[in-house]
């Protein structure tokens, strides 16, 4: 989230690839990218 209250999205790698990694729980993404108490483990 930016300074100002907006979110920006930023898209990392080159766009071929639109996954979350298998073992990866959906929740736990989600948690991550809204400061939920689950992290996301390699």
């Amino acid at each position: 989230m930016r300074a100002d209250g907006v979110w920006r999205v930023v898209e990392l790698g080159d766009g071929q690839v639109s996954d979350r990694p298998a073992g990866v729980a959906p929740e736990e993404i989600i948690a991550a990218l809204t400061g939920g108490e689950a992290a996301v483990q390699n």
